[in-house]
Formats: structure tokens, sequence, C-alpha cells
């Protein structure tokens, strides 16, 4: 099912998207509504599932890993794509799964520190899970954040300029 947001809900979202730690003061100042409104808000933002978590954005190399490893895997069909997501969810290194279409069935990313750390995490934990039959990795060289994408999307959903109030 499709959610709707009305322009105050989506604005919300873009000034949350750029500073998850804004208070509701000034979130209320922006979008021209009272401190206990926005607030409400924001809970039904949760509550419907849309803001799903709050998080922080780590500066992963300045804590040692800052390699971002892209790893494909093809499966041999033996085991249901299931039971091998369980098991990579286990292994300490991997920061997302996902089930993808095309000439693989999952796309790993992973933070290393340096080569000799993405070697013992392929050939210790990747390479023995039972029903993976090819593994592809690429190193990322750098990662380039699109400056606006939330604010662009969520103008694509909601008509931002208008002005509704709660």
């Amino acid at each position: 099912m499709n959610e709707t947001l009305d322009a105050v809900d989506a604005r919300l979202l873009q000034l949350l998207d750029q500073d998850g730690r804004a208070s509701l003061r000034s979130l209320a100042d922006a979008v021209g509504l009272s401190g206990p409104s926005v607030a409400d808000r924001i809970n039904r933002l949760t509550e419907r599932g849309i803001i799903r978590r709050f998080a922080v954005d780590i500066d992963w190399a300045k804590l040692g890993l800052p390699t971002l490893a892209q790893i494909a895997l093809l499966t041999d069909k033996t085991q249901h794509i299931e039971n091998i997501v369980t098991r990579l969810r286990e292994v300490d290194r991997i920061e997302e799964i996902s089930i993808v279409t095309g000439t693989t069935d999952l796309l790993v990313r992973a933070r290393v520190a340096d080569l000799t750390d993405l070697r013992r995490l392929l050939v210790e934990k990747i390479w023995p899970v039972e029903g993976i039959q090819r593994v592809e990795t690429t190193l990322a060289v750098e990662t380039i954040p699109i400056p606006g994408f939330t604010a662009n999307l969520l103008a694509d959903i909601a008509p931002i300029n208008e002005t509704s109030r709660s």
C-alpha cells in the first residue's frame, strides 16, 4: 500500500534527512506549526512506518574500516535464498544484503580494513556458506552521495511548496 504525504509531512522528512537531530522548535519554525503539532506528525510518520528509524552517519574510515566491498553472489539453488541470507546476516563485516535480479542472486555490501581483511571475510565467512556457487567482488574506490536525493524524491511524491496545516 502506498502511503500519502501532505506538503508539511514531506517537508518534515526533508528537514530530518538533512539533520536528524533538528529540534522540534526549529522544525516547527520551518513548517509554520507548533512544536506539539510537529511532534504529533513525526509520531504518525513513525507509526505509519514511513520513518523507520533515526540513524547516525558513521565515517567508517576513521574507525579503521575504509574499504567498501560490493560482493555479488550466485547461488547454486541447492539452498533456499532465505537460508543463505540468514547465514550471511551473522557475518560481522556485512552491512547490507540485497536480493537482486540479473546474473547474480545476492549483492552484499561489506566494510573491511584492507585486502587482508577482505580475504579473511571471503575465505572464512562467505565462501563456506552452503549454496553459494560464485563470488565476484568489486571494491569501491569512492562513494559519491547525491546531494538533494531525498528532497527531490519527496518533491515528486508530495507538493512541498503548498501550505497545509494540521
